[in-house]
């Protein structure tokens, strides 16, 4: 089935990624006959819109960066089809499929000492960025201690609509603590590097700006 085809609400959802697509696709050739494997595809796809049709309509679609690639819909996806295919996937498959979605843009990035104070600050406003998204959408609920030069950065996450998705009861998932727990880490992760990288920019444009002067 093709991706335009299906039938889900999309003024407030959105489809998977194209990455998360591909992944799962991947899967599947591992464990189905090449006969198989475009109805084993289309099972999953019909499961997504199945768990869309009952899911919380107010997470912004596609104006929300937490809808992006490895986000809110991919973990989603991902459920999909490990509610289809349980019978021969594990969660260590699951854990591949979310480390292939997060890690890529992890490897691209240099060790630096945090406790130096520019990347401690910088740290801290790519944490007080990531909370403004949160607030902004209501969906990950976050909460940011503030800086304070001889302590170290404080944050925690006290809601989650990927958590919600997962403890909801169904029947063809069992949302585990494990699994659940690494999700969560790949996650924070992801919205972690896309606010140091927003807010290394916002500092080198002020640096930039203050040497005009």
């Amino acid at each position: 089935m093709k991706d335009d085809e299906l039938q889900f609400d999309h003024s407030c959802h959105v489809l998977y990624s194209k990455t998360c697509k591909k992944e799962i696709q991947s899967k599947i050739a591992l464990h189905y006959p090449e006969a198989e494997r475009e109805m084993i595809w289309e099972k999953v796809q019909r499961q997504y819109v199945d768990f869309l049709s009952d899911w919380r309509k107010d997470l912004g679609g596609k104006r929300n960066f937490h809808n992006g690639a490895g986000g809110t819909y991919d973990c989603i996806a991902i459920m999909s089809y490990y509610a289809v295919c349980k019978p021969v996937t594990s969660f260590r498959e699951i854990e591949e499929i979310e480390e292939n979605l997060i890690l890529p843009s992890f490897r691209k990035l240099k060790f630096v000492n945090c406790n130096k104070p520019f990347w401690k600050k910088l740290m801290h406003m790519a944490f007080l960025r990531a909370k403004a998204g949160c607030d902004k959408w209501h969906d990950y609920e976050m909460t940011v201690a503030p800086y304070e030069k001889n302590k170290p950065i404080y944050y925690e996450f006290t809601a989650c609509p990927a958590a919600e998705f997962y403890i909801r009861p169904r029947e063809a998932v069992i949302a585990t603590a494990f699994l659940w727990a690494k999700m969560k880490t790949a996650y924070r992760a992801l919205l972690f590097s896309a606010a140091v990288k927003a807010a290394f920019a916002e500092m080198s444009r002020a640096a930039k700006n203050s040497m005009a002067f």
